[in-house]
């Protein structure tokens, strides 16, 4: 979320502390996507969750 300010500082504090981190999260953008939330179960099969 770009308009996090605790994720923004997070990823700040974890990019100066780990240059590992650093040059992971610059390599894989980060972006919303659409959900489908759900559960996929071996008896019941796929059911899909409504949030009220």
């Amino acid at each position: 979320m770009p308009d996090d300010a605790e994720l923004t500082a997070l990823v700040g504090e974890l990019s100066i502390r780990s240059p590992e981190f650093a040059r992971i999260w610059a390599g894989h953008p980060v972006h919303e996507t659409p959900c489908d939330p759900g559960l996929r179960s071996a008896l019941l099969g796929f059911s899909r969750i409504q949030f009220a």
